[in-house]
């Protein structure tokens, strides 16, 4: 029965899964695994559970590891089977029905957010809600989260079950971003590339960094929270700004963050037009991004770094597709340095972070 599965709340440190064993390891060496509670399992990462996440982060970020603290409830050792989504449905949902509900969700702060049909959110919603507020007693609502939608990438939402709020401070990596998910965009399922972009950065102190369309700005802050640099982070959406900046004042940063209220597309061809350049540029709108692609790469100084995303089926149309738009930047020099497969989009579709060099 589900009664009797046992669930602990704890620090935990999440991991790539490709990190994952060498991570659990380097944390049992160090005494630092918390050893009655399990290893869970959540999308790409694996969470460990440990007894200080101070010192775990440092001694896996030494070893170049890329991590995040997270807590969450972890299934104890007692435990006679995993909790799950589904174990706490299955006695009240048809199984035809419980087979299309997903079995897993994003937290953000106190909010899950769970991919749903509007039939099921409809008919079962109020029963998901309650599940998962039982599997995370943390969480205080629960929304079906549905496509981004307008310039501003708002995103649909229907309430299912909990208190009524879309506003929540969540913690990414020792990071404060003040989140509205009803009026700003905001993807947790990227706390792993946010923290990975930033070193990369963060190996040219007082850098000149553009973050276009940066949202609530999570790679501006892990950026300016890891080394001494500039960092201009432009949106079109003014109240994801507001956010950003109620999240600087949250954080202790090295470096300093300018948000501009302005459309990132127009922006760069404001820069290429001016010859303003910069260290490095983040290009995160990945239905969008490469059509700014030329300018871009006249608003990088020689040896700069672009990051732009997009979505592709495979690591070559990727690469295709910036190699396609490329062909229209005129006696502009570059080299792709690497392709990324960073995060799942949909059936056989992923999103790709290219990062390309000025040459």
């Amino acid at each position: 029965m589900v009664s009797r599965v046992s669930c602990r709340e704890a620090d935990g440190v999440a991991v790539p899964r490709n990190f994952g064993e060498l991570a659990l390891k380097t944390l049992k060496r160090s005494n630092l695994y918390l050893q009655e509670l399990k290893v869970t399992h959540r999308d790409d990462t694996i969470v460990i559970p440990v007894t200080n996440v101070e010192k775990a982060i440092a001694i896996l970020r030494s070893q170049h590891i890329p991590c995040r603290h997270l807590r969450m409830c972890f299934p104890s050792k007692t435990t006679l089977r995993h909790a799950t989504l589904r174990d706490f449905l299955r006695d009240k949902v048809p199984q035809k029905d419980l087979e299309r509900i997903p079995r897993s969700f994003y937290i953000v702060g106190d909010i899950a957010l769970i991919s749903l049909d509007i039939e099921l959110a409809e008919r079962y919603g109020h029963l998901i809600a309650e599940a998962i507020m039982k599997l995370h007693p943390r969480i205080r609502a629960v929304y079906a989260r549905g496509e981004t939608v307008g310039i501003e990438r708002v995103r649909r939402l229907i309430f299912l079950g909990g208190e009524p709020h879309t506003r929540t401070i969540h913690r990414e990596s020792g990071i404060n971003i003040v989140v509205d998910i009803a009026h700003a965009y905001y993807n947790p399922a990227l706390a792993t590339e946010h923290e990975r972009v930033a070193s990369i950065i963060a190996t040219t102190p007082g850098a000149k960094i553009l973050d276009a369309f940066t949202g609530v700005g999570p790679f501006a802050l892990h950026i300016a929270k890891r080394s001494w640099c500039y960092v201009v982070a432009c949106d079109i959406n003014i109240y994801a700004l507001k956010l950003l900046r109620e999240s600087i004042r949250l954080n202790k940063l090295r470096g300093h963050i300018e948000a501009l209220n302005v459309d990132s597309f127009k922006l760069l061809e404001s820069l290429d037009r001016a010859g303003i350049l910069f260290d490095y540029i983040i290009m995160n709108m990945p239905h969008q991004a490469i059509e700014a692609l030329c300018h871009a790469l006249n608003a990088v100084r020689s040896r700069g770094l672009i990051f732009v995303y997009t979505i592709a089926h495979s690591d070559d149309e990727a690469l295709s597709q910036v190699k396609n738009k490329t062909l229209e930047c005129r006696g502009i020099a570059f080299r792709v340095v690497e392709v990324r497969r960073v995060l799942d989009y949909a059936p056989r579709k992923y999103i790709y972070r290219l990062t390309l060099e000025r040459t």
